[in-house]
């Protein structure tokens, strides 16, 4: 501080000291500097960054209170993992597991193949690097620009071609059918394939399903992004044994097919939004045996703003899954008070971050919401989207009654 003639530069210099203790202060009050310094005790290097995979924070967020909704919003942040989502835990268990049966052999060099839309590419490519296996990624036009971040960790990114008007379900096949022809013609090379691969949802059983429970252990509602079913079947038959209280929900972006007519997909822009043609087999078993207790499906333009919003009031960082997962958590919680006058504690798996997201959901603001709003008119209109949402839906079916789901068979 530079002191003028007036001595200001002391009074300033005063007045900082203040702050700074009353910042010092409120901090010892809440606990946050004793937490940080008990943390730090335990703090060890890791002697690999696969040693990082799992213990990911959650969150008790303020969102639903300042939205008015009875209950208590907790989010699972999976962003935190090495690779940035959840599928580092299933990328991880999926080599171990091979490596187990003998499939895989550790620094082999053997080549390692996968279908994904993004996230499981740079989590396989990640633990192949670190495993000693060659990996390609093979990925589509709508998939390309999140699968070449696995190029960073030293794989090779294939994009299928295919006829200008495919859709995602029919480029999702053409990149299957790479992989399998790849397998036929190096019979050293492994396509572990996550979407019939039981390791794929088993790896949530054993690590994310117990990290909940372990963070969170008097939950009522499990709230999960569908995709390819496997947090939902791993989570679904590890609560099922340990917590069968715990409710198990499903949400899903409108215009997915998997629990709709095919006939109803819509085109969406943060990403293709086609989903699958049906529910997968793990999927399918998860609502077969009633593990499911509620659907909801939910616009892109929620998700996205319940993304922007959550960043706004407790500084998470949640993707577009993330953000569509809450905003059906919300609608949920809204309905139980409504019908039952319950407070339920929710919560949410947030798969992955905003930040690969960031350039889409920029554009789609300035079109679709506007810029330059304040959080409180953010979080007006997000009210006003829950209430019109939550009361559409029905305590025990959600918007979606599992139970009298139809299923058309792949």
């Amino acid at each position: 501080v530079v002191l003028d003639q007036s001595g200001r530069g002391a009074y300033a210099t005063f007045q900082l000291s203040i702050s700074a203790l009353g910042c010092l202060t409120c901090c010892k009050a809440t606990g946050m500097l004793s937490h940080q310094e008990e943390d730090n005790k335990e703090l060890e290097a890791f002697t690999c960054i696969l040693e990082g995979i799992g213990k990911t924070p959650m969150l008790s967020t303020v969102l639903a209170e300042q939205l008015g909704v009875p209950g208590a919003l907790i989010v699972k942040l999976e962003g935190f993992n090495p690779s940035g989502s959840v599928k580092d835990r299933c990328a991880e268990y999926m080599v171990r597991m091979a490596e187990k049966r003998g499939v895989l052999v550790p620094f082999s060099f053997q080549h390692v193949v996968e279908s994904s839309s993004g996230s499981l590419a740079k989590g396989l490519a990640m633990v192949c690097a670190q495993r000693g296996y060659r990996f390609t990624a093979v990925c589509d036009r709508f998939s390309a620009t999140k699968n070449a971040m696995a190029e960073a960790f030293g794989a090779e990114v294939v994009v299928v071609e295919g006829p200008p008007d495919a859709d995602q379900i029919a480029l999702r096949t053409l990149r299957r059918n790479w992989c399998h022809k790849k397998c036929e013609e190096d019979p050293f090379t492994v396509h572990l394939d996550q979407y019939t691969n039981d390791d794929s949802h088993m790896s949530y059983y054993h690590s994310l399903a117990p990290e909940i429970y372990a963070q969170s252990p008097d939950l009522d509602v499990l709230m999960i992004s569908t995709g390819t079913g496997g947090q939902l079947r791993g989570c679904s038959l590890y609560f099922s044994e340990t917590a069968p209280h715990v409710q198990i929900m499903a949400c899903e972006g409108t215009g997915s097919t998997i629990f709709a007519d095919p006939s109803t997909r819509q085109k969406r822009e943060i990403s293709d939004g086609t989903g699958y043609h049906c529910a997968l087999p793990r999927v399918e078993r998860c609502l077969e045996e009633g593990m499911v207790n509620e659907i909801y499906t939910v616009d892109e333009a929620d998700a996205v703003l319940t993304s922007t919003v959550i960043a706004r009031t407790d500084g998470a960082l949640v993707g577009p899954s993330g953000g569509m997962a809450i905003f059906a958590a919300l609608c949920h919680m809204s309905c139980a008070a409504r019908e039952k006058g319950a407070q339920v504690k929710v919560v949410v798996i947030c798969p992955d971050r905003l930040d690969p997201y960031k350039a889409q959901i920029d554009d789609y603001v300035k079109t679709h919401i506007g810029v330059g709003l304040s959080t409180q008119e953010l979080l007006g209109r997000l009210r006003g989207r829950v209430a019109e949402v939550a009361g559409k839906c029905t305590l025990g079916k959600g918007m979606i009654d599992p139970r009298t789901l139809a299923f058309r068979k792949a």
